[in-house]
């Protein structure tokens, strides 16, 4: 379903075509946050991701980048665990996202 131009946000729309068309639409418009509520949209998101995380059992082992184990298969998580977890980068969480029940 095609959205009309009305529904659209600011900076959303983007036109194709000639020079003269291009010339009469407005720039996107980017919006800027302050350093601090970006800190706090990402602290919300790991305390988050410990809330669902926590007491959770792994379903599979989980490795590292280097290929060594950091979670085998039926361990539940702990608060501490999920935080040196964390130290291994996105990736290892991801993964351990996707594998507990």
């Amino acid at each position: 379903m095609k959205k009309s131009l009305e529904e659209f946000s600011p900076g959303e729309v983007e036109t194709r075509g000639s020079k003269e068309a291009n010339s009469q639409v407005e720039p996107k418009k980017t919006f800027h946050f302050s350093t601090t509520a970006n800190q706090e949209r990402v602290n919300d998101l790991d305390r988050k991701q410990d809330e669902l995380l926590e007491g959770k059992q792994a379903t599979k082992d989980i490795v590292n980048s280097q290929g060594e184990t950091v979670v085998t298969e039926g361990a539940v998580l702990t608060k501490d665990e999920i935080d040196q977890l964390k130290r291994h980068g996105p990736g290892v969480m991801v993964e351990l996202s996707m594998n507990v029940k």
